[in-house]
């Protein structure tokens, strides 16, 4: 049997196979030859930066800078900035809210005592940048030294131009400016005294009570008058010139009433003397027959007053115009100077030693009970007492009780 073997269909496998390997192996070529540039590339590439050089980097949100709230901004401001360069800052007003949100720091016992004394000392002495940093680490605007008197009095009291920028910085902080120290004076008393007119000028700005008045009936421009800062009461008189006519009207009633009060005083001093007076009316008819005798008294009178006045200084550590030696010495003096006007009287004129030594002692005694009759040292300094011319105003009065023909003082009505 012929067979017949048919090869078309084997011919037409193998052809197919062939081209498909051929097409697999044109593409595998295409691949290869499209992989190969990869590893080759040259290291300066245009499009790369060098490696060892920092690009700027790439634009990003600006850095936030604290600014207010949008409601604080002024109208005109963009509604969306589109740069990163601030030009302006806020103003300092705007800004001030912020502050009291930063609370008080919590200060030990040890620590509130530190910043008190230390607050006081540069008040008294230091500098208003001093005080201001001393206020921002917790100490008190209010504070008051021992004596009483406040921070804004210690800076009124002070009579260069640190006293008005302390001045600034207390009431900056919240310092009650009609505080009063335990004499009822506020710091316009201060400032009346040392004759500050900076400071005096600007606790009137401020409204400070310029018409308060103080334990003694006083208010600031008695003060400023008693110590000669005649300046001091033109400015407080100017100042209240400018305001309405029922101050004004308050004001004058109110220094009427201060003229009263100070005669009322000069009646009672003068009544008191008045009453020594009558009580030694025997003694001192008996020392006055002749003027030797009457001189003798009265210069017994005057010595044993003025040695008491110094001692009862001295004692009470009142400031004089002597040092310590000096009004020791002045004490010293005044005894023996008595005892040689008592040793007179008896040896010479035949006085009675127990009316002598009367004489020397109610004369002591006299002048102690009125220097008693003030509170303090500082009151009884801005009377005067301490100076030689006091003494002798007070003494002659004292000596001249016990005149039987009263010699008018220089001075005195």
């Amino acid at each position: 049997m012929n067979r017949t073997f048919n090869y078309t269909p084997v011919v037409s496998i193998i052809l197919n196979v062939s081209v498909s390997v051929a097409a697999l192996l044109y593409a595998s070529a295409v691949f290869a030859q499209e992989a190969a540039p990869a590893t080759p590339v040259p290291a300066v590439s245009p499009v790369a930066p060098a490696p060892d050089i920092k690009a700027e980097p790439a634009p990003l949100a600006p850095t936030p800078i604290p600014m207010p709230p949008p409601v604080q901004l002024p109208a005109t401001a963009p509604a969306a900035a589109t740069t990163t360069t601030v030009t302006t800052t806020p103003a300092a007003p705007v800004a001030a809210p912020a502050a009291p949100a930063a609370p008080k720091p919590v200060l030990s016992a040890a620590e509130q005592k530190r910043l008190r004394d230390e607050i006081i000392y540069r008040t008294s002495l230091g500098r208003a940048t001093d005080v201001k940093i001393l206020l921002d680490q917790g100490a008190s605007a209010n504070e008051t030294n021992d004596a009483g008197a406040t921070l804004l009095a210690l800076a009124a009291s002070r009579s260069d131009a640190q006293g008005v920028e302390i001045a600034k910085v207390l009431l900056d902080a919240g310092a009650d400016i009609d505080k009063k120290d335990t004499r009822g004076k506020n710091a316009l008393f201060y400032a009346a005294k040392s004759g500050n007119k900076g400071v005096v000028q600007y606790l009137l700005s401020k409204k400070i009570h310029y018409e308060a008045v103080d334990s003694a009936g006083n208010n600031a421009r008695v003060i400023a008058y008693q110590t000669g800062n005649n300046e001091i009461v033109a400015i407080i008189d100017n100042f209240v010139l400018g305001q309405n006519a029922e101050i004004r009207k308050q004001y004058e009633e109110a220094n009427r009433e201060i003229a009263r009060r100070y005669q009322e005083y000069k009646a009672k001093v003068e009544e008191q003397i008045k009453r020594e007076t009558d009580q030694q009316n025997k003694i001192k008819l008996a020392a006055s027959q002749t003027g030797a005798i009457q001189d003798a008294v009265h210069n017994l009178a005057y010595t044993s007053c003025s040695a008491s006045y110094w001692e009862y200084c001295h004692t009470v550590k009142q400031e004089t115009q002597f040092d310590a030696k000096g009004i020791v010495a002045n004490i010293n003096s005044q005894n023996n100077n008595a005892n040689e006007f008592l040793n007179l009287l008896i040896k010479t004129f035949y006085v009675r030693s127990d009316i002598a030594q009367n004489i020397m002692n109610v004369s002591s005694e006299s002048i102690k009970t009125q220097l008693g009759e003030y509170k303090s040292n500082e009151e009884r300094q801005e009377q005067g007492i301490g100076t030689v011319e006091d003494m002798g105003r007070r003494c002659n009065l004292i000596a001249d009780t016990w005149q039987a023909t009263q010699k008018k003082v220089e001075g005195l009505p």
